[in-house]
């Protein structure tokens, strides 16, 4: 009787072990971290308490190719992860990066957007009431009984604060539409709001995480970018319109 009740016991407490090296989420929620594809184990960061901000070096995070021409009006440079390619130019979006196939997952957009009422570039300081308008924002855009798969929450990457959440989506790859998720990074550069979404495959989010945080960590003003709303796109030339979108 004694032998069967250690045995319990100890079966007990590696569950708990178990247990506790679950997860893998960067703020709090479900922990739904998703999968790392037998690559790199994902950067930790440091933080993240009760209080604290979770924050990631710039060495702790994936090299990054070379940085592209000025983008958004000559406003931000950007680099994409090492690898991965960029989308054919578009008007819905600043820049995009895909890993192996444009039309599959998975994929990092860029947008940009005039930011009203808030910073001219998010501060570390501006962090936590940035997060709590942004929070607002999506709780306003949630469908009926949807919930955030990871809330709002303050994130830091190098020196870019950010708010971050992730979000289910069903996204058309080739001809259908798949279960994914979509991570969002939310930080604000020269009076510019720009937006990272991250999307894969339902249950991947890891395999990509850390290389889009390294993109929004290497985000930054482009050499003489000038501040303020950005002025209304110009329409593409006639000979343009045979490109691929």
């Amino acid at each position: 009787m004694f032998s069967l009740k250690r045995r319990y016991l100890f079966l007990t407490a590696a569950a708990a072990v178990l247990v506790a090296g679950c997860g893998g989420g960067d703020g709090g929620g479900n922990g739904n971290g998703g999968s790392t594809n037998g690559g790199p184990a994902p950067a930790t960061g440091s933080g993240g308490g009760d209080g604290e901000i979770k924050q990631y070096k710039l060495s702790e995070l994936p090299k990054l190719g070379d940085p592209l021409p000025p983008l958004d009006g000559g406003r931000v440079q950007l680099a994409p992860p090492t690898g991965w390619h960029v989308l054919p130019r578009s008007s819905d979006y600043v820049t995009g990066f895909y890993k192996t196939d444009r039309n599959k997952l998975p994929r990092i957009i860029i947008d940009g957007a005039d930011e009203a009422d808030g910073p001219a570039t998010l501060t570390a300081a501006e962090l936590p009431a940035f997060v709590k308008k942004i929070e607002a924002e999506v709780n306003k855009d949630l469908t009926d009984n949807e919930v955030l798969l990871e809330p709002v929450r303050p994130l830091i990457l190098g020196d870019t604060p950010c708010a971050r959440y992730v979000r289910a989506a069903k996204i058309r790859v080739l001809s259908s539409a798949v279960a994914a998720e979509q991570m969002f990074l939310v930080t604000v550069l020269n009076g510019r709001r720009y937006t990272l979404r991250l999307q894969v495959a339902k249950g991947e989010l890891l395999g990509a995480r850390d290389a889009c945080y390294s993109v929004a960590a290497h985000l930054k003003p482009a050499e003489g970018a000038p501040s303020g709303p950005a002025a209304e796109p110009e329409e593409p030339a006639a000979e343009a319109n045979g490109e691929e979108s």
